[in-house]
């Protein structure tokens, strides 16, 4: 499996997961064995004894249950969080909303859609503020670029 989380390795804390299968039907799964380190890991689950099972789980999303994480403490928030909120820039402009974050090299962006798509860095200086309460985030970011 690769690892999305920081640090890679904090999410084999956690033994129930619900994998989310490219069709989007879910399974949940008990890690009963992990090896590895870095972002890339390797897992054993119960009830996966095999090359062909585990090839058939292969582009599946790892999802846990929110009540399993981390409070997160004020001015904290999970990503998942974000989305669906209206994405403003400093300008009082709406830009549109959040639909996604995409991890690249250079660290995550925010998926904006609106009268078009846009990806925005999701860490300052271009990420101002986030009120998870009020559903908006304030970027700046000029409208037209």
């Amino acid at each position: 499996m690769h690892s999305y989380t920081e640090p890679p390795a904090s999410l084999l804390q956690y033994r129930e997961w619900l994998l989310k299968r490219t069709d989007g039907t879910e399974q949940p799964v008990t890690v009963i064995e992990t090896q590895g380190a870095g972002r890339a890991l390797r897992v054993r689950l119960q009830g996966i004894d095999d090359r062909t099972a585990a090839e058939q789980l292969r582009g599946s999303e790892i999802l846990l249950e929110r009540a399993a994480l981390p409070a997160v403490r004020e001015g904290e928030y999970y990503l998942e969080d974000l989305v669906g909120c209206t994405v403003r820039n400093t300008e009082g402009l709406v830009l549109g909303r959040l639909t996604h974050f995409l991890d690249a090299p250079a660290g995550s962006l925010m998926v904006v859609r609106g009268e078009r798509e846009r990806w925005l860095p999701a860490t300052a200086p271009c990420l101002r503020r986030v009120d998870v309460l009020r559903r908006e985030v304030l970027v700046d970011w000029p409208a037209d670029f």
